[in-house]
């Protein structure tokens, strides 16, 4: 209990340090399984990829807040946005989660590795990366654990990039809105 209640105040090495005790102590009983259960999930790797949905080309687009990790592999799948757009049935215009994991096992338009900052602290941070790709175009940028992709113990995330040499500005002034 005391680990759980350490880990709640935030102070997540002291309560691993708690919890790996309590489990070394009484390895068998239901709270020394409980204590390595807290030991785990500390430790566990984890991450969230979010990103700007429009950007310039070699820009930090790529958000990702990770702990526990570290590397990720990333890949990016240049997509039709023209022919998207002229064939979409509804309102959804960009690709949603089960077309993007349907493209995994296509060739990429680009792939690489992050080498993420170490998390000592088990907290989470936050780590910016800049896609290697150069041209205009929509891409699915998806972030992996492993490097093959594969959904077997693994953990894949994925979002939508436009890559353009457009910007657009807005400003409001009242009740006026000038875009540019």
């Amino acid at each position: 209990m005391l680990a759980q209640w350490v880990r709640a105040s935030g102070d997540l090495s002291r309560a691993r340090s708690l919890a790996e005790q309590g489990h070394k102590a009484f390895p068998k009983s239901y709270g020394g399984q409980s204590c390595l259960s807290l030991v785990r999930s500390i430790e566990a790797p984890d991450f969230q990829l979010a990103s700007m949905l429009v950007d310039g080309a070699r820009k930090r687009s790529l958000q990702v807040t990770h702990k526990n990790l570290g590397k990720l592999y990333f890949r990016a799948y240049e997509q039709d946005l023209k022919s998207r757009i002229e064939s979409s049935k509804d309102y959804s215009l960009l690709w949603g989660h089960q077309e993007m994991r349907a493209i995994v096992n296509k060739r990429p338009s680009a792939e690489w590795t992050v080498e993420l900052p170490a998390t000592p602290d088990f907290h989470s941070h936050t780590t910016f990366v800049t896609p290697p790709l150069t041209g205009p175009g929509a891409y699915v940028v998806m972030a992996s654990y492993l490097p093959d992709f594969r959904e077997s113990k693994n953990r894949v995330q994925a979002m939508n990039l436009i890559v353009t040499d457009l910007i657009i500005q807005s400003r409001t002034r009242g009740g006026t809105v000038d875009v540019t």
